[in-house]
């Protein structure tokens, strides 16, 4: 795996424990990333965690529209184990799993044991930190600290809340132009938002430049996934190959898919997604 994947770490004094510190690396990217834009990977059970650091066997992922921390698409996933919001605690007990199995290939397993407990611990406090550099990015913040975190959690409550579309409403913060309170149901729980964080964002230089950058305009939301499947069975790839090319960049407004950004209608919300899709 290492001469493969990690080949810069063939030279380790201990390889096992490296390679366990470098997968942990790769995964906490990889769904701190995942959050940012609001994935669900629906099945992340241990066989679906790849060492590599990619995104594998993801049958029913799905993007949330709508915002709720506590999201579930997967139909199988009838306890919420793999929820939105529940994804870094998942990945923690994972990387449990895998440091477990790396026990015996270790020189003193009594010792290791003693190591690989510190480096799990330690995830929960470094999930959180990635977690607030990438969402104090999605408001605007290069370098956010804890002092933020009451302004990231609380916007985050009033969408939940508010039941905002998730990728429309944090576009919307990055645009001048844009208008944020529409997204809410109540526009006021907004307002009341947005002095402290118009404050906070006066101590920023180019704001709006970051915020275009982590905040995409475009996602694969699910109804539009479920009309080019449709069209897709029936021989017509077009819906496809346009939803392709538009996510191929999806910071970047496209005048000719304007449409796309639209969340589903209630009669168009995907509500579970399968094993298989």
């Amino acid at each position: 795996t290492i001469q493969r994947q990690y080949p810069d770490l063939q030279e380790a004094d201990n390889q096992a424990l490296a390679l366990l510190q470098r997968v942990i690396e790769q995964q906490q990217s990889l769904i701190l990333d995942w959050l940012r834009v609001g994935f669900i990977h629906g099945v992340m059970n241990t066989d679906n965690m790849s060492i590599a650091g990619e995104t594998i066997d993801y049958g029913p992922c799905a993007f949330v529209d709508r915002y709720h921390p506590d999201t579930v698409f997967s139909s199988i996933d009838t306890q919420g184990r793999y929820s939105y919001a529940n994804q870094p605690r998942v990945l923690v007990w994972n990387m449990a799993q895998l440091a477990t199995a790396l026990v015996p290939l270790m020189p003193d397993q009594d010792e290791a044991v003693a190591v690989f407990t510190k480096i799990v611990h330690a995830m929960p406090e470094q999930i959180e930190q990635s977690w607030r550099q990438r969402f104090g990015e999605k408001i605007g913040l290069a370098k956010a600290t804890a002092d933020d975190d009451g302004l990231i959690g609380d916007l985050l409550s009033l969408m939940a809340e508010g039941r905002a579309d998730f990728t429309n409403t944090f576009r919307a913060l990055s645009d001048p132009e844009g208008a944020p309170r529409d997204q809410f149901l109540d526009p006021a729980a907004f307002d009341a938002w947005a002095p402290r964080w118009e404050a906070r964002l006066a101590e920023e230089s180019a704001p709006h430049a970051r915020m275009a950058r982590a905040n995409p305009v475009f996602i694969p939301r699910n109804h539009r996934i479920e009309v080019m499947i449709a069209a897709a069975v029936s021989g017509d790839f077009g819906p496809f190959e346009r939803l392709l090319r538009v996510l191929a960049d999806p910071y970047t407004p496209q005048p000719d898919a304007l449409d796309l950004p639209r969340p589903p209608a209630e009669s168009e919300i995907v509500r579970q997604t399968f094993c298989g899709t």
